[in-house]
């Protein structure tokens, strides 16, 4: 068992490599949003969104999948774990070769085919990153799978900041965006190199990648088959959609579309901080019985009563402040974002409630159910997709994505309850409506307030006091509501305590 001290220090080594991959994600898009107008920085945008199902499938689970294997080996040191490890950068080195080459081929006939023009020249640079990133991401899983969480910070922040500081070299030399990809493409592969070398320099595993260990391969790429399917449907749900689009608009639209599609991820960050913490804990009671097993509808309850607490009032918060902060972020071209945002924001809600959907079925030990709910998801995203994106273009494909997701989530969570018999707090209906009603009410005073005293929002200043006051007045609402009290937010935060502290000594 890892002592309190090293899982303590493991949980903050994660968290602030999270923070830094949110904070670099954010000044990436901020910089080249003001330097490219549009037009140019959906293509960049877009070759992403290539890149990401490209990944999926050569990358085919095997980052997971070596992370679990290796986790599971007590002797962290024993050649079992060489072999593991060579025998899935073998496949990763197969499907990524083969996938990148078809990339690069195929990059004219996509920049044909959506007419976007300097499409095909940024995707054969995103060929070559693909070609690399995918061996960082296996490496960095590896350091994981062996508790090396160090090892995998270092590497994964100092991809982060490299690419930050190539971003802000544009700031000084002007280059169009597929050089700044080429770059992206250099730095991949200078890091890919340096991490083959410490690799073999601590393991040696380069002798073991010319023999081959067939019952360690079947193992290997049985379970990071059913990590493939699962990566695979969820992105359809979620990103498939901008392909479809990007045939009905100009690429302007298409920008406007994923910079809202990364703001809701961005976001939804606590919704993933809430299943990483509170799922493994699901997985370890939902067999139990008795007392043991009610801590499963503790856990149900406070995926609402907390998740929902703290993404109701940014949902309303971005409802009218989204002008301000887009007009403060984004140069005047990219105003339209705020629109979309509107519409878009409530769907962070129902990414938090997923928690108690798929991700409850998923620790409930129903990865087959799982499957089968996101490949009807998944097909019933595209054909909503193409039937409403050719007539609301951006709107629809936003539509279709929160119609197909909340019907998704809202059935998943219906069947999570009845399967597993959770019951639900009495008060939880009567808490989410407060909730919803104390946003209202500070929105109301906020804005009657603007419309008698005229305050410049427009100005980063005022807008930091206004969104505190917000904020400050929301919790006091809820306090005098009663929706939540103090104890219950000193027990939230004990638990949270003891699920970090849950396989410690």
């Amino acid at each position: 068992m890892k002592s309190k001290e090293e899982t303590l220090k493991n949980f903050i080594i994660i968290s602030i490599t999270l923070c830094v991959a949110l904070l670099s994600n954010f000044l990436m898009v901020l910089i080249l949003a003001r330097i490219f107008p549009p037009g140019e920085y959906a293509i960049y945008q877009f070759s992403l969104t290539f890149l990401t199902f490209f990944t999926i499938f050569s990358n085919f689970g095997l980052s997971t999948t070596i992370i679990q294997q290796l986790s599971a080996e007590e002797d962290k040191e024993s050649h079992q774990v060489i072999i593991l490890f060579s025998e899935g950068l073998k496949w990763i080195f197969l499907f990524t070769t083969i996938l990148s080459l078809a990339l690069f081929f195929l990059a004219d006939l996509f920049e044909g085919f959506y007419q976007m023009s300097g499409l095909g020249i940024v995707l054969k640079y995103t060929s070559l990153i693909l070609l690399t990133t995918n061996g960082i991401n296996y490496f960095e899983s590896a350091f994981q799978g062996l508790w090396k969480f160090k090892f995998f910070a270092v590497s994964f922040i100092s991809a982060k900041l490299i690419k930050v500081v190539i971003v802000c070299f544009t700031l000084i030399v002007e280059m169009p965006i597929s050089q700044v990809v080429a770059l992206f493409s250099i730095a991949s592969l200078i890091q890919l190199l340096i991490l083959i070398v410490a690799t073999q320099l601590k393991y040696n595993y380069i002798s073991n990648l010319f023999k081959f260990d067939s019952k360690t391969t079947k193992i290997i790429l049985k379970f990071s088959t059913f990590i493939f399917l699962y990566i695979l449907l969820q992105n359809i749900i979620t990103q498939s959609n901008q392909f479809i689009l990007a045939a009905f608009v100009i690429p302007s639209e298409l920008a406007y579309y994923t910079i809202v599609l990364w703001m809701m991820t961005s976001l939804s960050v606590p919704a993933i901080i809430f299943s990483r913490f509170i799922l493994p804990y699901v997985s370890h009671y939902i067999r139990k019985e008795g007392e043991e097993r009610k801590k499963v509808d503790t856990m149900y309850n406070i995926i609402f009563k907390y998740g929902l607490l703290i993404t109701i009032p940014v949902s309303f918060y971005f409802t009218y402040f989204s002008d301000f902060v887009i007009a403060l972020i984004f140069e005047p071209s990219y105003y339209p974002i705020s629109t979309y945002l509107k519409l878009f924001i409530f769907y962070l809600n129902i990414n938090m409630i997923d928690v108690a959907g798929s991700h409850f079925l998923w620790a409930s030990d129903e990865p087959k159910l799982v499957y089968k709910l996101y490949m009807i998801t998944s097909i019933f995203t595209i054909t909503l997709s193409l039937i409403l994106i050719p007539f609301y273009y951006t709107f629809g494909a936003i539509i279709a994505i929160m119609i197909t997701q909340s019907t998704y989530v809202i059935y998943s969570i219906r069947l999570v309850k009845r399967k597993n018999n959770i019951k639900l707090d009495p008060k939880l209906i009567s808490s989410i409506l407060k909730y919803i009603i104390s946003a209202i009410i500070v929105i109301s005073f906020i804005f009657l307030l603007n419309l008698n005293v005229y305050f410049n929002l427009y100005n980063i200043f005022t807008l930091m006091v206004f969104s505190g006051i917000y904020f400050g007045m929301f919790l006091i609402i809820i306090l005098l509501f009663r929706a939540i009290s103090i104890p219950e937010i000193k027990d939230f935060i004990n638990i949270f305590k003891n699920l970090i502290f849950k396989n410690s000594d």
